[in-house]
């Protein structure tokens, strides 16, 4: 419907569907479910679906699904303004992507944001290109994307306008 601007119709359904996601008891879901209300509604609406997510996966014991669910949480926070939790459960999904050998690279892009907020353009740097290095390696484009978002973020936050322009044309 949303692709064949039927808005009212696409809006009903993203309605109907995050009213029975309130519901669920899956993390998986819930992590769709918040990808569903930031791109519905606005970005950051996906927070208590992917705060529940976090939650169920720790109770759940799903420690595979865990770094996923806390990359998910992270970006809603920092689309929230709460930058330290964002921080923090960025560091804590990358630390458990790497012990379960996955790349991280979402969770290095999370860092990145909340670095370049606080004003450590090194650091935000460094996990920004780290991400974009994962993501091309992997031929994961969304998340080559998210680092190349996160790089112009970095120019946009230190004034570097026209920079941050290059950066996302």
């Amino acid at each position: 419907a949303l692709h064949s601007r039927q808005h009212s119709a696409a809006d009903a359904a993203f309605t109907a569907a995050l009213d029975q996601a309130a519901a669920l008891e899956n993390p998986h879901a819930l992590v769709w479910a918040a990808n569903t209300a930031s791109a519905a509604r606005d970005f950051g609406a996906g927070l208590p679906y992917a705060a529940r997510a976090v939650d169920l996966a720790r109770k759940q014991g799903l420690l595979s699904l865990l770094p996923m669910a806390l990359h998910r949480y992270g970006q809603e926070l920092v689309w929230n303004s709460q930058f330290d939790a964002a921080y923090a459960a960025a560091q804590e999904g990358y630390q458990l992507s790497v012990d379960l050998g996955h790349g991280g690279g979402g969770h290095l892009a999370n860092l990145a944001a909340v670095e370049a907020v606080w004003g450590r353009e090194t650091d935000a740097r460094e996990h920004a290109e780290r991400a974009l290095a994962i993501g091309r390696q992997t031929n994961f484009n969304l998340l080559a994307d998210s680092a190349e978002f996160t790089l112009a973020f970095i120019e946009l936050t230190a004034g570097r306008v026209d920079a941050a322009t290059d950066r996302l044309l």
